[in-house]
């Protein structure tokens, strides 16, 4: 029972995922899909903007060759993430140009559970964005969190922000100077989790935390019933912390960090 559970929950997550690239597609970049794996590729430089998730072993890992070999055709970085238990996928992967990084955990908080009490710095607040003028903050702030160009940032970034945006971006702010960014995206009762960052000598202070409390609430107040994330060992630390559960593994290959990429 405990693996179909995590299965649903590996599903759901996938679907969030899913249904976060078709829309920043329609701003930017190129969306495919094969065999349940998809692809959003934003053309950018970072890779952080170029991802191929999927969530099952395909049966035959060659029908997967078409989507590798046109993400690959941008001659960019991108980042394949796939579950765990998807050993044929993943052998087949890391003899075509792929390199392992860090692995990262999926988390999930039921928001029907007790909301944990925690008290940040009583200076640091969290602001919904909402001006470009705040937008350009928030993207000067994760731009230099992740050392991409403010202009890749900003279009990436563009379906997050304006009367049409998919998404939500907050900003963490102290004494009126942002120091942290992030994001939500919610459907069908379930919000994600995204782009958390705070500035280097802002970290350790509780102000991750805050920002994931505080996106928590409002996804409770929009009626959601789950909150969804994923990431790596330095967030998942922070996330069990505040009482998320992890249910899921995901190994991450990225493309461009061998001697042979054409870039």
């Amino acid at each position: 029972m405990l693996v179909v559970r995590r299965a649903e929950k590996t599903e759901t997550l996938a679907a969030l995922y899913h249904a976060y690239c078709t829309q920043v597609v329609k701003k930017i970049g190129v969306f495919e899909e094969k065999q349940n794996i998809f692809m959003h590729h934003s053309k950018l430089e970072s890779a952080l903007f170029n991802r191929v998730l999927g969530c099952e072993d395909p049966s035959n890992v060659l029908n997967c060759a078409a989507l590798l070999e046109h993400a690959k055709a941008f001659n960019k970085k991108f980042l394949w993430m796939l579950h765990d238990s998807n050993v044929n996928l993943l052998q087949y992967l890391l003899t075509q140009d792929l390199d392992r990084r860090e692995p990262e955990m999926g988390f999930y908080f039921n928001l029907n559970w007790r909301m944990p009490n925690y008290e940040s710095h009583p200076a640091v607040s969290l602001l919904e964005v909402e001006s470009e003028e705040q937008f350009y903050e928030w993207s000067a702030v994760f731009a230099e969190c992740h050392g991409i160009s403010f202009e890749d940032v900003c279009d990436y970034f563009s379906s997050g922000y304006g009367d049409d945006r998919c998404y939500s971006l907050y900003m963490a702010q102290v004494y009126q100077k942002t120091i942290g960014c992030s994001a939500m995206f919610v459907h069908e009762k379930n919000a994600l989790l995204l782009w958390d960052s705070v500035l280097p000598m802002y970290r350790r202070q509780g102000v991750g935390s805050m920002m994931a409390l505080s996106r928590m609430k409002q996804a409770k107040a929009l009626e959601c019933e789950n909150v969804y994330a994923v990431g790596m060992e330095s967030f998942a630390a922070m996330l069990r912390d505040i009482g998320f559960r992890s249910f899921a593994k995901f190994q991450v290959l990225c493309y461009g960090t061998k001697e042979n990429h054409r870039g």
